[in-house]
């Protein structure tokens, strides 16, 4: 069953640590220890920093480009998906090198 976790932690070991997604997010909601709604969270922060691009969060979550299906299946697997245009904006997504 999931427990209380710091998703500014996890957030933190994708984006500034740079540790992958199916680490840090993946393996742990598969064992039940994220609930929907945190990973649900966890995108919600990154398509508003992204200006609600799906491809520009894979990079900020470091998940490789050719992994795109897997990822974008994954979300609508587990019902994970949120709509991106609430996020797109006059705002520029986050330049990321």
């Amino acid at each position: 069953m999931a427990t209380s976790v710091d998703l500014t932690v996890l957030y933190a070991q994708m984006v500034r640590e740079g540790e992958s997604f199916k680490k840090v997010v993946y393996a742990r909601f598969m064992v039940r220890d994220l609930k929907r709604e945190d990973v649900r969270e966890l995108l919600r922060i990154a398509l508003s920093r992204t200006a609600g691009s799906y491809r520009h969060v894979m990079r900020l979550f470091n998940v490789p480009l050719q992994d795109q299906q897997w990822f974008m299946d994954f979300l609508r697997k587990y019902d994970l998906l949120l709509d991106h245009k609430p996020f797109r904006s006059a705002q520029k997504p986050l330049h990321l090198a």
